[in-house]
């Protein structure tokens, strides 16, 4: 084997040119400006979109993804406003972490973006290398054996976000045999571009001038076919890809006229932000260094799109114990490079190649190691004969494709738990002089997808100062990993929560433990030395003022308590403050469930409507703010956590006369928004007054304002639709008036059938300003 090739590529990749400016230099003139937000909700619609995609809901999906669109679309129109008046150009608006991809020629940003009440942070853009080294070995981690039973990615999409792929190989006009089903280019009933399992190809860097995914360096081909590629041929030294018959999106993030392969750091978050939207999606590699800023992009955007659904994996980089190319984020699974016969980073005298951590706040780095010396691979435009790649780029491929696997062996995993799996199930490293190097382990795709099989993996919620409990039976003499692993939540915040792990023997003795202060992961390797039951004990040291929701693998059963009679698993409702509620715009309508598991609801919804606002008091104590409801009737109140849901049917009814105004203030010819609500058919009158005393016609109406009659205004008449309540909006104009003059209205209800005297609404005032 020659080495010196790959570490000549290797070297090119980390020499000053990479840092040069040029016109084609992906660095210049981009920023991401994030916005400042709610981050506790942002992080429950990423779940819940998490969910959608789970269950396979593509419309469901889509409706919630551009509702969330919708509701960042005001904030993010205010400043694009201020950045185009600047001069400069809104590129894309992101979703996934609220922001605007912007292009700045000109620089002249700064000071109006710093300080601005808007922005929460904003960056510009830098070179990431792709971590190609020298280097498919032919076990794949044993995804072999996977694939004897039957698991090698069918109908499942992974995201390929790299320098492209080889979309015309040879000049042949179609793409590498490797990613046409069972490696044939006659076989053409992949779905995709002429008939590959490659289902679109996005080019995002245009500013080299070439508007095509075609791979010019041959890095994202290499990766596509050790995660995704089928043998091509019939060479002793070539094999599957870990998932073969897995589907293909790929985005372009290469630059083709740089002088090294090397890509943008925000177009990576623009194109996680792209390949999130998809709900087809489950998993996203990307072989790129990164910044071990954890707010650098796309630090934030791996994170966010982790907590929409997408398992994430990630290079370590290929510069050893330097980790100013090394990924800050929290939710992803970073890989090394590793020698398949001693499971030891990849290091020879004179050259550094696989990342060694810890990271600079002591974090565990890297979490895996994968093959990354000698991986045999499928190269741009030749099928006659194989390349060889390596580096923890090929680390990183290797786990994206074991990730899909254990999705395609347990498809309601979210990418926490699958998280767990790998690294529960991952092999001990023969690496002892710096235990950090090698993480969590060395990756082993059977032993994962067996456990996924097997069911053991769980997930549930804490919070502050509570303890789970989950049961587990071992043998003497038997050996169990365990992995607890938990995500960064609040993606705009530095803060993470403190969870810890700990085995109990059957005498309830701690036998094993792990107690990391700045990981999100807690790993055991444990054998058991009795035979019994054995006790996992998770307690939340901090959970960051949230409930947190992990996912321990390794057991198999929801705890036993938590200290509140909740056994884990889906919500359950045992009672309710109120099942019938009246039929009016949220705000007075709440009502309280008591039950089980409400830490962790990321939906609630009223007849399919979303609620306005809830809030899990604890585990056992949920409050709800009902949305208005479709009609009047019964309707199912319906909680969702990550492990399932439950009803409690409510009864909608006719409310009692009510009127909402929503304005704090209003101007002379402004809307002034107001909700009504009464039985359907009713017509209420609505009164405006500049007095607060009150108008009595006996017999026929009591007001509680209009000073006698004296200062009252009609406004407008309304009837009441089937559900029962109404919004409306207009604007009115009265001459002579003072700034800030309080105004009063209330609303008279005049039935189809009218009985006296007729019933009136509360009294609701804002100041006219002027």
């Amino acid at each position: 084997m020659q080495l010196l090739p790959g570490f000549l590529a290797c070297l090119l990749v980390f020499t000053p040119a990479a840092a040069q400016t040029s016109p084609g230099d992906p660095t210049d003139g981009r920023r991401i400006v994030a916005l400042r937000s709610d981050a506790g909700a942002h992080s429950r619609t990423l779940r819940r979109l998490a969910a959608l995609r789970r269950a396979g809901d593509r419309d469901a999906f889509l409706a919630e993804l551009d509702a969330l669109r919708a509701a960042q679309r005001p904030r993010q129109d205010e400043l694009a406003a201020v950045v185009e008046a600047a001069g400069a150009r809104v590129v894309e608006r992101l979703w996934l972490t609220d922001a605007l991809l912007i292009e700045d020629a000109s620089g002249e940003l700064d000071g109006l973006l710093e300080g601005h009440p808007l922005v929460e942070r904003h960056q510009r853009n830098a070179p990431a290398a792709f971590s190609l080294a020298q280097a498919i070995d032919a076990q794949h981690h044993d995804a072999i054996g996977a694939h004897a039973i039957g698991l090698k990615g069918s109908g499942l999409h992974i995201a390929v976000i790299d320098s492209g792929i080889d979309l015309v190989m040879g000049g042949t006009g179609r793409p590498h045999a490797a990613f046409f089903p069972n490696g044939n280019p006659f076989n053409q009933t992949g779905g995709g571009i002429f008939g590959s399992r490659i289902l679109s190809a996005v080019d995002l860097v245009l500013a080299d001038g070439v508007d095509d995914a075609e791979d010019v360096f041959g890095h994202g081909t290499n990766m596509a076919s050790v995660l995704g590629g089928a043998q091509f041929s019939v060479l002793p030294d070539l094999a599957d890809g870990v998932a073969p018959d897995a589907k293909l999106r790929v985005w372009k993030i290469g630059n083709d006229n740089f002088p090294a392969t090397t890509a943008g750091t925000l177009v990576m978050a623009q194109a996680l932000n792209q390949a999130a939207a998809d709900p087809d999606i489950r998993v996203a590699n990307m072989s790129t260094s990164g910044s071990p800023s954890l707010f650098a992009a796309p630090n934030a955007a791996i994170d966010n799109a982790v907590l929409a659904g997408v398992f994430v994996a990630v290079a370590g980089g290929n510069a050893g114990s330097d980790l100013s190319i090394a990924h800050a984020c929290y939710n992803a699974i970073v890989a090394a490079g590793a020698f398949e016969a001693t499971k030891a980073p990849v290091s020879i005298p004179g050259y550094a190649i696989s990342a060694i951590g810890p990271l600079p706040d002591g974090r565990t780095y890297p979490h895996l190691m994968g093959q990354g010396e000698a991986v045999t691979c499928a190269m741009q435009d030749t099928e006659t004969v194989a390349g060889s790649t390596g580096g923890t780029s090929s680390g990183s491929a290797f786990i994206a494709g074991a990730a899909l696997l254990v999705t395609e062996a347990r498809p309601e995993s979210t990418p926490l738990e699958v998280k767990a799996l790998l690294l529960a199930e991952s092999l001990p490293s023969s690496y002892t002089p710096d235990p950090s190097a090698s993480g969590y382990g060395y990756l082993h795709v059977k032993n994962a997808v067996d456990a996924a099989l097997a069911g053991r993996v769980v997930s549930e919620t804490i919070g502050d100062g509570q303890t789970k409990r989950f049961q587990v039976d071992l043998n003497a003499g038997e050996f169990r990993n365990f992995a607890l692993a938990w995500n960064r939540e609040l993606t705009s915040a530095s803060i993470v929560a403190n969870l810890d792990l700990e085995v109990r023997d059957p005498g309830g003795a701690v036998v094993a433990s792990s107690a990391s202060l700045v990981d999100n992961v807690e790993h055991i390797r444990f054998l058991a030395q009795i035979a019994g039951t054995y006790e996992l004990r998770v307690s939340a040291a901090s959970a960051a003022g949230l409930p947190v929701t992990f996912a321990l693998a390794g057991a198999s059963a929801h705890s036993v308590d938590d200290g509140l009679g909740c056994p884990g698993g889906a919500p359950t409702i045992t009672g309710v403050s109120a099942t019938t509620v009246p039929s009016i715009a949220a705000g007075p309508n709440q009502v309280t469930l008591s039950g089980c598991n409400f830490y962790g609801v990321h939906t609630v919804t009223l007849g399919g409507i979303d609620a306005v606002s809830f809030d899990a008091v604890d585990n056992a104590t949920l409050t709800v703010h009902l949305p208005k409801a479709p009609a009047l009737g019964p309707f199912p109140l319906e909680v969702t956590n990550e492990n399932g849901s439950a009803v409690q049917t409510l009864n909608v009814v006719a409310p009692q006369p009510t009127l909402i105004l929503h304005n704090s203030s209003f101007f002379s010819g402004q809307d002034a928004e107001f909700t009504l609500g009464s039985v359907p058919t009713d017509a209420l009158v609505l009164l405006a007054s500049l007095d607060p005393a009150p108008t009595i016609a006996p017999g026929i109406v009591d007001l509680a304002i209009g000073g006698g009659g004296s200062s009252l205004y009609p406004l407008v008449t309304v009837v009441m639709p089937a559900p029962g309540w109404q919004d409306l909006s207009f604007g009115f104009t009265l001459a002579g008036v003072p700034p800030f003059t309080q105004f009063y209205f209330q609303a008279v209800v005049v039935p189809a059938s009218p009985s006296f005297p007729l019933a009136t609404t509360g009294v609701q005032s804002a100041p006219f300003v002027f």
